[in-house]
């Protein structure tokens, strides 16, 4: 039987072939990370952890929420695996910060003597980074019901942050 083009436009098969593709490039990437710099490393962890975060959980935390209108999934389903994987991408956002600073032990973490692009990545990092945190405390806070006028700029900003984390880097 042949699939209509509807079948094969159906948001399921478009949201699917996103996470894969999201999982295959990460995958793809921590191999020639783990190959070339090998594990034991601490800065090859910063990378895999980053993109990690960024591609995968991220990516992943806002398809729960939009596609949670988009599937007419339980919203308060939508809104708790959104927020599993917002904060899984916050922890391992994290550790590939720490990663980083495990490998740069001994030298400056804020760039000193640094090029021009170096300084830039650690500068912007770090924005991103406190971006990140910033936005996974406003969406817990408003999880566990704070009054929405403190967090109704949470919806508005995660977007922007989501987009500046994986354009940047």
């Amino acid at each position: 039987k042949k699939k209509a083009m509807g079948d094969i436009v159906n948001p399921r098969n478009i949201w699917g072939a996103v996470v894969i593709a999201g999982i295959v490039t990460w995958l793809c990437f921590t191999v020639v990370m783990l190959r070339d710099v090998g594990p034991k490393a601490a800065f090859a962890w910063h990378p895999i952890l980053m993109t990690a975060a960024f591609l995968i959980l991220m990516s992943n935390g806002m398809l729960q929420y939009f596609g949670g209108k988009l599937l007419d999934v339980d919203r308060e389903k939508a809104r708790w695996r959104h927020a599993c994987f917002m904060i899984g991408a916050v922890l391992v956002t994290i550790a590939g910060w720490a990663a980083i600073f495990i490998a740069h032990k001994g030298k400056s973490h804020f760039a000193e003597g640094a090029t021009l692009i170096k300084a830039t990545h650690v500068w912007i990092g770090y924005i991103v980074i406190i971006s990140v945190f910033f936005q996974g405390l406003v969406g817990v806070g408003k999880y566990v019901k704070l009054p929405e006028k403190i967090a109704s700029f949470h919806g508005l900003t995660g977007t922007p942050v989501r987009l500046f984390c994986t354009r940047f880097f």
